[in-house]
């Protein structure tokens, strides 16, 4: 059983688990040894194993007789009395001792609990900056249990003091290592942004390598876009036309390759009579329509016998012997066919540069005039 005082400073091993009552009239006390305080107070007697002391210099002892009383200065608890002849196998302890091992517990783990003296230290009456009397003021017994307690400060300062500086060093050693990690992290991001800032001005100062090839073959052509073909100088126009036996067999489209994609309006009777509808009374003749209805009287009046050049520029009437194109095409109407002429492809058709006079002459035909009659 574990028997300590309020402050844990004196800790007593007994054996068994009770303390036995005790009669203070069968200790043979002196009448003058029974007024100390200790036997006016609730004891008992043990047998005990150990006695321990741990602040030896906070424990003061006195005799009664043939007994030595054990008085704590820390607590101010008379903790128990060994006799003089039996020593230790014959004990006697205060009653109002710690025997409850929760309660031994709970005072270690309080705040006063004092881990470099290892006692409770309780609060003091005076205040705590009051200055510590002189150790030569002290006798020689005292001075030496003064000396013993600055020994132990000493000692737990130091021991704190080599704890503190590892768990610094220890400490110091991993911060400086993540330190380390950062500064090489960082250090791999700063290089790896360098290089993509190098990589773009080489692209912007060197170009684009398919670039310097075209300008090196001296194509000179603009680069392609993903949406559009590249260009051909070469495929810019459309092909020739193909020779046809026939020249009224000619499709439209064949004859909208020849002139470009440009498609003329037909020029028939109709095509001027609606020209003449739509313009109004008294209005002046544009230059088309006047070049137009020129061209109709010149085919009416020469007929057979004008050049070919004329006969090229007269489509053919609905009531004539051919089979006249659908409505719907423009530049694919048949041609006459002249006594003389060869099979030989037909001409296309003029574009906006010619003049619709070419070939025609008004000299060797004194008939015709190419300005129409007012």
């Amino acid at each position: 059983m574990l028997i300590t005082c309020k402050c844990l400073n004196v800790s007593i091993v007994a054996n068994g688990k009770d303390i036995s009552e005790v009669d203070i009239s069968q200790l043979g006390l002196a009448p003058a040894e029974l007024n100390e305080q200790f036997f006016k107070e609730d004891i008992g007697k043990v047998e005990t194993e150990r006695i321990t002391k741990e602040q030896a210099a906070l424990v003061q002892l006195r005799n009664a007789g043939s007994w030595v009383i054990h008085l704590c200065l820390n607590c101010s608890m008379n903790t128990h009395a060994i006799h003089r002849e039996k020593g230790a196998s014959y004990v006697l302890v205060n009653k109002g001792l710690m025997t409850n091992p929760e309660e031994i517990i709970a005072a270690k783990n309080s705040d006063r609990y004092s881990t470099v003296f290892r006692v409770v230290v309780f609060d003091s009456v005076e205040p705590i900056n009051t200055s510590i009397p002189s150790p030569s003021k002290f006798s020689a017994s005292r001075g030496t249990l003064h000396t013993s307690l600055q020994q132990q400060l000493a000692e737990a300062i130091q021991r704190e003091t080599l704890l503190t500086e590892e768990r610094v060093r220890a400490y110091t050693e991993q911060e400086f290592a993540a330190l380390d990690r950062f500064r090489e992290q960082a250090n791999n991001e700063h290089r790896t942004l360098s290089r993509l800032l190098f990589k773009a001005e080489d692209l912007n100062s060197s170009g684009n390598p398919s670039d310097k090839s075209n300008r090196a073959s001296g194509n000179g052509l603009p680069p392609t876009s993903p949406t559009k073909p590249p260009l051909n100088p070469h495929t810019r126009l459309p092909p020739p036309p193909l020779a046809s036996p026939n020249p009224s067999s000619v499709s439209p489209n064949r004859n909208a390759a020849r002139t470009g994609g440009q498609v003329s309006p037909k020029r028939t009777t109709q095509s001027a009579s609606a020209v003449n509808q739509g313009r109004p009374s008294g209005a002046p003749i544009s230059p088309v329509g006047s070049r137009l209805n020129a061209q109709l009287k010149q085919s009416r009046t020469i007929g057979h016998g004008a050049p070919r050049s004329i006969m090229r520029r007269i489509p053919h009437s609905n009531g004539g012997s051919r089979r006249s194109q659908p409505s719907d095409s423009y530049d694919s109407e048949g041609l006459f066919d002249l006594e003389g002429m060869d099979e030989n492809p037909a001409e296309a058709f003029q574009s906006g540069e010619e003049s619709d006079t070419d070939g025609f002459s008004c000299e060797k035909y004194p008939g015709t005039s190419l300005n129409p009659k007012p």
